[in-house]
């Protein structure tokens, strides 16, 4: 293991990386700032993708819209 690493100590993704940059003078906190927005966005754009995908299957399929919408209805009754 890597002298300065922190795999039994950091608590998350942002923590791993204000550790790492303690030790790399290249790694700011601007470059964390950039860093976490990328992972941001991209969780957030696939997420988008997978919904629509998901809402044009069930237009496409009326008889699994019938059965997700009384699922629904029969959980959170809406």
């Amino acid at each position: 293991m890597r002298e300065g690493t922190c795999v039994d100590t950091c608590k998350d993704m942002l923590d791993a990386m204000l550790n790492i940059s303690k030790l790399n003078e290249f790694m700011d906190k601007n470059m964390i700032h950039h860093l976490s927005l990328d992972i941001f966005v991209a969780g957030t754009d696939t997420t988008t993708s997978t919904l629509e995908w998901a809402m044009a299957e069930l237009i496409n399929n009326p008889e699994a819209m019938r059965k997700a919408k009384k699922e629904l209805e029969e959980t959170i009754g809406c």
